[in-house]
C-alpha cells in the first residue's frame, strides 16, 4: 500500500493528456518545463542585453513593433486563437515582425499564460528588452517653439511641444502599474510630452504597457531621483509646477478644475501615489494646486480619484489642450 507522500510524489510527475512533452501535472495546475527557444541565429547580438521581459496584449506589441525603441528577440503566438481580438489584426502584427526579421513561434495558451503571468494576453506575447528610461535633469527655458531636456548624463535633447506650450507630466509615488498606464495613455491623448516618474513609482512594466494600450511604448519617458529638485530647477527656467491636490492645501494658490487660470508658460503637472498622495516638499514649491470637487457628498472612506482618472481631468481643464 502506497504511502500518502508516494501518492503526492507521484503526481507531480503525470504527463497531462493532449498537451504534449514539457508540462507536467502539479496538483491542480499545470507547470512547464523550459520556454520555447527561439533559433539563435535569427538574433541580433549588437542588441542583445542581459535583461529580458515578456510584452503582451495585441496593442502593446504593435506599438513595441512600430517604435522600434526596445530590442526584439521574437514573438509567441497561441495555436487555435478563438479570443475576442480579430484576426487581421494578428496578421498585421506578422507582416511588421515579418519585415524586421523578427522570428515566431506558435506555442500553447499554457505557455502564453505563464509568460504573461496569467494576464490577458490576447494570445500574443513579444520576448523583448527592457526599454529605456533615461535619468532627467531638468528641462531649458522655452523659446522660439523649442526646449531641451537635460539628462544626468550631460546629454541635451532638443524638442518641440506637441501644443502651443510644453507639458510634462510629473508621477510622484503612483507605484501601481494600472494607474500608471492609465497615466501615461491619457497623458498621449490629451498632448503631454513626456511622463517623469521618481524613484519611489513603479518601473514602466510590461502590464504598464499592456495598460496604456501601448502608449508606453510611444511616449518619452524619463526617471529621476530627486523630483522635488528637479522641479525647482525647471521653475528657475520659467516652467510652471502645477499639483493635483484636494481643497484644503494652504501651501500654495489652490482653484478647482472649473477657476484654471490662463497659463501662458510650460507646464509640470504633478500626480501623487495611491494614499500618500503628492510629497510636501513639492507641494510647497508648487505654483498652482488644482482639486476636483466632487458631485456629491461621499461617504468617510472615499476622498479621491485614483491617478489616471485625476490625471486626465486636471490635464482636460487645462488651456494647454483647450482647443
Amino acid at each position: 500500500m502506497r504511502t500518502l507522500a508516494q501518492l503526492a510524489l507521484r503526481r507531480t510527475t503525470i504527463f497531462a493528456s493532449g498537451s504534449g512533452s514539457g508540462f507536467r501535472y502539479v496538483g491542480r495546475r499545470y507547470k512547464t518545463d523550459s520556454q520555447p527557444k527561439f533559433p539563435a541565429a535569427r538574433y541580433n547580438p549588437e542588441k542583445d542585453i542581459s535583461v529580458k521581459e515578456h510584452l503582451y496584449g495585441v496593442a502593446a506589441v504593435k506599438a513595441a513593433l512600430m517604435q522600434g525603441r526596445r530590442p526584439i528577440y521574437g514573438i509567441y503566438l497561441q495555436k487555435d486563437y478563438r479570443g475576442d481580438i480579430e484576426r487581421s489584426r494578428i496578421e498585421e502584427i506578422i507582416d511588421i515582425a515579418r519585415q524586421q526579421d523578427i522570428p515566431k513561434l506558435s506555442v500553447s495558451k499554457l505557455m502564453l499564460d505563464k509568460l504573461a503571468r496569467d494576464s490577458h494576453h490576447q494570445g500574443i506575447v513579444m520576448k523583448t528588452g527592457v526599454i529605456v528610461t533615461p535619468k532627467i535633469h531638468s528641462m531649458s527655458p522655452f523659446a522660439d517653439g523649442r526646449y531641451s531636456v537635460c539628462l544626468r548624463d550631460k546629454t541635451m535633447m532638443e524638442l518641440s511641444p506637441r501644443n502651443k506650450y510644453p507639458l510634462m507630466l510629473c508621477l510622484d509615488n503612483v507605484q501601481d502599474p494600472v494607474n500608471m498606464g492609465s497615466v501615461i495613455r491619457t497623458g498621449m491623448f490629451f498632448g503631454a510630452d513626456a511622463v517623469i516618474f521618481s524613484k519611489r513609482s513603479c518601473r514602466p512594466t510590461p502590464t504598464v504597457s499592456k495598460i496604456s494600450s501601448g502608449c508606453m511604448e510611444c511616449m518619452n519617458l524619463y526617471k529621476t531621483a530627486m523630483l522635488d529638485k528637479m522641479l525647482e530647477v525647471c521653475q528657475s527656467n520659467g516652467w510652471m509646477v502645477i499639483c493635483a491636490t484636494v481643497d484644503n492645501s494652504s501651501t500654495a494658490r489652490c482653484v478647482s478644475i472649473y477657476d484654471v487660470p490662463k497659463i501662458d508658460a510650460p507646464a509640470l503637472v504633478v500626480i501623487g501615489g495611491e494614499g500618500s498622495g503628492i510629497s510636501a516638499e513639492i507641494e510647497a514649491i508648487s505654483d498652482l494646486n488644482i482639486h476636483i470637487p466632487s458631485g456629491a457628498e461621499l461617504p468617510s472612506y472615499i476622498d479621491s480619484l485614483n491617478a489616471g482618472v485625476a490625471a486626465g481631468i486636471i490635464m482636460s481643464s487645462l488651456p494647454h489642450v483647450r482647443r
